[in-house]
């Protein structure tokens, strides 16, 4: 259906879109988790002495084998439509490296945010909700153009990063502007990270 309503070739789009959903439903499902990481084990840091990053990696790794799991549905849909493999999906290494790196730093300030501010739960899960259709994910980043294009692809954070791992899925390799744009993202954001758990460590527990 989407396949019509875009003018794409369904053994195009088919590959495009399950690439996609492979990347987004790991990516959103843990986002979605970590806004509950600390309130929802909040018996157990008042019982058992843990380091607040274990809940973090605990759900890292929890998704990264849920997003495995969704690969098998890409592996059914690259045979189907007779995709070739390529030496570009090598990329996908680095890119599911870049993917845990910046998961930890923003799973876990999110986990701080709302522990802090209990209201902010709903707003992460809305602004995903939002994200999902405004990211290239059910419609192809090359039918927009001009303001649209810079607002919905390029100054799309969720946009690059998805780029970077679906790209070599596709066969073909990620767009240097969504490397940098990754790259750059993982120093801010563990340099924030870094001063906001330095910040807030001592006071979480009273939080819960």
């Amino acid at each position: 259906m989407y396949a019509g309503i875009f003018g794409q070739d369904i053994k195009g789009y088919l590959p495009y879109l399950s690439t996609g959903f492979t990347v987004w439903v790991p990516l959103s499902t843990y986002l979605t988790e970590c806004s509950t990481a600390f309130t929802a084990v909040e018996a157990t840091v008042k019982q058992v002495r843990l380091p607040y990053m274990t809940f973090i990696f605990s759900g890292m790794v929890r998704n990264v084998i849920v997003f495995g799991h969704h690969v098998i549905i890409y592996l059914v849909v690259i045979a189907v439509v007779g995709m070739e493999l390529s030496e570009n999906m090598l990329y996908a290494l680095p890119a599911m490296l870049a993917f845990v790196l910046n998961g930890v730093w923003a799973g876990a300030t999110i986990a701080i945010v709302c522990a802090r501010f209990r209201d902010m739960q709903q707003v992460v899960v809305n602004m995903l909700v939002i994200m999902f259709f405004i990211t290239p994910i059910l419609w192809p980043a090359n039918t927009v153009r001009g303001r649209m294009q810079a607002t919905l692809v390029d100054m799309n954070i969720f946009h690059h990063f998805i780029d970077i791992l679906r790209a070599p899925m596709l066969g073909m390799a990620p767009d240097l502007e969504s490397w940098y744009v990754v790259g750059a993202t993982t120093v801010f954001g563990w340099a924030f990270l870094i001063w906001l758990y330095a910040r807030t460590r001592n006071r979480i527990i009273f939080w819960l």
